[in-house]
């Protein structure tokens, strides 16, 4: 049906930047696609698409998505200072 299908690790990634940046909260259904694409990714291409995103705030996001604390995203990342 679609030509173009987003890898587990590009749609954890896009839905983490969308609640960050456009949402600043964790809408329930963002919740059911982060825990779907979760048990299908590969963590080491993960933890490289977030470096890549977020910089140094990567290895926080990582470790929130983890441990499956999607509402802790936005906050985590507004009061991040470890620069």
């Amino acid at each position: 049906m679609f030509k173009y299908i987003l890898s587990p690790e590009a749609n954890i990634v896009h839905t983490v930047c969308r609640i960050i940046w456009d949402k600043k909260k964790t809408p329930l259904h963002y919740i059911e696609r982060l825990n779907k694409s979760i048990d299908e990714c590969d963590f080491n291409k993960l933890s490289y698409a977030f470096d890549i995103a977020l910089f140094k705030f990567g290895k926080k996001a990582l470790e929130l998505v983890k441990n499956r604390q999607y509402e802790n995203l936005f906050e985590e990342y507004i009061t991040y200072t470890d620069y």
